[in-house]
């Protein structure tokens, strides 16, 4: 049966006519799915500790980055999960990036997408892993680079060498 919906889209979905169930989940645009976002840092929270396999997993799902910064707020020790999740914003990573927790800062590091001045942060940051971690992430600008090449660290100065 051929449903329309929002905007004038069509799809095939089953199910009786005015309720629509979809066979499968990417073949409903993102936008109708608003429902499958995390909600407040709470729900984060209550996901990332779940036994439930399916309920876990929706820690991988959107959110605003208002609920992002609630969730570093409030329950700091589920920031790791945090800095993995695909939707979170450059400013939230760069605020992650202040983090006193290393692990967090390593994570952060590891991301592709963090800007210019969470870059700059990092490369001089008090941590050796932390330092080696951004001079192997791909997208470190080569300025960084040459920066790190000179570091104290011989680990962090060879692995950034290599990259220049």
């Amino acid at each position: 049966m051929m449903q329309t919906f929002m905007g004038g889209m069509t799809g095939k979905y089953k199910g009786p006519p005015g309720k629509v169930i979809p066979m499968k989940k990417h073949d409903v645009p993102k936008v109708l799915r608003l429902e499958q976002m995390i909600n407040s840092a709470d729900d984060f929270k209550c996901y990332a500790e779940s036994k439930n396999e399916t309920e876990n997993a929706r820690i991988n799902e959107a959110a605003t980055e208002e609920v992002w910064l609630e969730v570093v707020s409030k329950y700091p020790e589920l920031s790791r999960l945090v800095v993995a999740n695909g939707s979170i914003s450059t400013d939230v990573l760069e605020r992650l990036s202040l983090s006193d927790d290393v692990d967090v800062r390593w994570d952060v590091a590891m991301k592709r997408r963090i800007n210019r001045s969470t870059f700059e942060r990092l490369a001089t940051d008090k941590s050796v892993v932390v330092r080696h971690r951004i001079a192997c992430n791909p997208k470190v600008p080569e300025d960084l680079l040459i920066l790190l090449a000179e570091d104290e660290n011989e680990m962090i100065a060879e692995a950034a060498k290599k990259r220049l």
